[in-house]
C-alpha cells in the first residue's frame, strides 16, 4: 500500500548528454524541501452558448517548476552550483591543490636528546591560515625513519617548503610535525610541535605526542566556478529532476535547467542553507521508484564561517545572503506537442545581503560616495579526517575542511545603515549588486574544496 510520506522523499538530479532525454539520477540530493511541480495553464472556454455555465475547458502547455532548499555540506552542493554556472567554455575547472609538503623529510640523529633508543618515523605536514586566524593542518608528507644510539638521542629534521601555489584564501602558517613512539609501526605517527618559521626541528624528546593528532591522506581538489559565455550556444546544462515521493510512482522532468539559487548564511547556530530553482521544459512522466542513496556529511555552520571586504576579515558581519539569476524563460515552439521546445537563458543577476553590526559608517560611506567592495564569504563544515586536531603551543589546528569560497566582486551599495526603532543593538543590512571585476574577469567566483575527482560538468 502506497504510503506518501515526506521522510520518503527524494530529490535526484543527473546531467543530460542529450538535451530532453531523461537520465537516471547522478546525485541524490539531502534536501530539506522542495516545491517542484507540474504546471499546466487551463483556460475556460469563451464561447458564448446561451447559457450561464461554463461547457468546457481548453487544456494548455505543460512545464515543471519549483525549487528545493538544502543545508550545504561541501560535497553535494558542486553538481548544483556547475548546473546553475553553466558549461561554457572557461567557466568549470577542477584541479588538484597544491601548495602542501609531498616529499619526506632529512632525519638525521645527533647527539644529545633524550629520546629512547630505536628507530622513531617522522612526519611533517604544511599549515595554512585563514584571515580570521582560523589554522589548518594539510595532508602530511612521506613518512621517514630515524635510529637513536646510547650516544645520539636526538634528531635533526629538515624539509623543502612545498612547490606550488597556495590556493587563495589562505597563507602559508607553518608546519606540525609528528612522530611515532619508539620502535612504533608505519602510519602510527603524532604531532609534537608547530614550527612557525623555518623548514628544520630538533626533536630532542622533551615534546609529547598529541593523541588526537594524527596525520591523514587525501587528494583535495578544488572546483572553480566563474562567469563565462559563449554566444551562440546556451550555457546552462541540461537535466533530469527525478522527484520520490514515497508513494506508488516517481515523478521525472527531462530538460531542466537551473534558473536561480541563493546562499543564506544565518545564525550562528543554524547550518548554512541554498536554494536552487529549477525550470523544466518537457512532459514530465512516472517511472518505477528508484532506491536513493545518499553520502552523509556534516553541514557548514554559521559559526564555523567569515566574511571578508576588500581582502580583510570583517568582524562585524552577523549574516549574508546572497541571490543568483539566470533569468530562464520557457521556449515555445509549435510541435504538436504540449509541452515547451527548451528553457532560454537570460541575464546572469548576482545580489545580496551583508548583516553587520551598525557600530561605524564604512558602507553608508560607500554607498553616498559611490564606492564599491569586494565581498568574500568563506565557509567551512565537516573535516577530511574527523578527530585530528591538536592544541600546540597554545595553538588550536584541524584537518583541512570541506570548505568553499564565495567571491562577489565589485560590489555597488544599495542600500546601508540602521533605524533607530527601540532600544536595543543597531544591525544594518547592508544591500549591494555586483558587477564584473576586469581583473578578474567575472561577477562571482566559487571555489569548492572536497575530495571529489571527478568533474562536475
Amino acid at each position: 500500500m502506497s504510503v506518501g510520506y515526506g521522510v520518503g522523499g527524494g530529490v535526484g538530479i543527473g546531467k543530460e548528454s542529450t538535451p530532453g532525454t531523461a537520465v537516471a539520477p547522478s546525485l541524490w540530493l539531502p534536501f530539506s524541501s522542495e516545491s517542484i511541480a507540474v504546471q499546466r495553464q487551463v483556460g475556460e472556454d469563451s464561447t458564448i452558448y446561451g447559457d450561464r455555465s461554463i461547457k468546457v475547458r481548453n487544456y494548455g502547455m505543460i512545464n515543471g517548476q519549483g525549487n528545493f532548499d538544502l543545508a550545504v555540506d561541501g560535497s553535494t552542493i558542486g553538481l548544483p552550483l556547475a548546473l546553475w554556472n553553466g558549461n561554457a567554455q572557461g567557466a568549470y575547472t577542477r584541479a588538484a591543490v597544491a601548495g602542501y609538503l609531498t616529499a619526506a623529510a632529512s632525519a638525521t640523529p645527533s647527539v644529545g636528546g633524550t629520546l629512547a633508543e630505536g628507530v622513531y618515523r617522522y612526519r611533517v605536514a604544511s599549515v595554512w591560515k585563514t584571515p580570521s586566524g582560523a589554522l589548518y593542518y594539510l595532508p602530511q608528507n612521506a613518512e621517514v625513519t630515524a635510529t637513536t644510539t646510547s650516544e645520539n638521542k636526538k634528531v635533526g629534521l629538515s624539509w623543502s617548503a612545498p612547490e606550488g601555489v597556495i590556493p587563495s584564501g589562505f597563507t602559508a602558517a607553518g608546519y606540525l610535525v609528528f612522530r611515532s613512539e619508539v620502535d612504533g609501526a608505519s602510519n602510527t605517527t603524532l604531532a609534537i610541535a608547530y614550527v612557525a618559521e623555518g623548514t628544520s626541528y630538533d626533536d630532542d624528546g622533551s615534546k609529547a605526542q598529541v593523541a588526537s593528532a594524527a596525520p591523514y591522506t587525501a587528494a583535495i581538489q578544488q572546483h572553480s566556478f566563474v562567469k563565462s559565455f559563449v554566444p551562440g550556444s546556451n550555457p546552462l546544462p541540461s537535466f533530469t529532476t527525478t522527484l520520490v515521493k514515497d508513494n506508488d510512482k516517481s515523478e521525472r522532468f527531462p530538460l531542466c535547467r537551473m534558473n536561480e539559487w541563493s546562499l543564506t548564511l544565518g545564525d550562528g547556530n543554524s547550518p548554512v542553507t541554498a536554494s536552487f530553482g529549477i525550470m523544466g521544459a518537457r512532459k514530465p512522466t512516472l517511472v518505477t521508484n528508484p532506491s536513493i542513496s545518499h553520502t552523509v556529511l556534516r553541514k557548514f555552520m554559521g559559526w564555523a564561517s567569515e566574511v571578508n571586504i576588500d581582502g580583510e576579515w570583517e568582524p562585524l558581519a552577523e549574516g549574508f545572503s546572497l541571490q543568483c539569476s539566470n533569468n530562464t524563460a520557457l521556449v515555445p515552439g509549435f510541435r504538436n506537442k504540449n509541452d515547451y521546445r527548451d528553457v532560454g537563458y537570460g541575464s546572469r543577476t548576482i545580489t545580496g545581503t551583508l548583516n553587520r553590526g551598525f557600530e561605524d559608517h564604512k558602507f553608508w560611506s560607500k554607498m553616498v560616495n559611490g564606492c564599491t567592495f569586494d565581498l568574500r564569504a568563506f565557509l567551512t563544515g565537516q573535516h577530511l579526517v574527523e578527530g585530528c586536531w591538536a592544541l600546540i603551543d597554545g595553538m588550536e589546528m584541524y584537518a583541512f575542511p570541506y570548505c568553499m569560497l564565495v567571491d562577489v566582486f565589485e560590489c555597488s551599495v544599495t542600500g546601508a545603515g540602521a533605524s533607530v526603532g527601540g532600544p536595543d543593538r543597531l544591525v544594518e543590512a547592508v544591500a549591494f549588486g555586483a558587477g564584473t571585476s576586469v581583473s578578474a574577469g567575472t561577477d562571482m567566483k566559487i571555489s569548492l574544496f572536497n575530495v571529489t575527482a571527478s568533474d562536475y560538468v
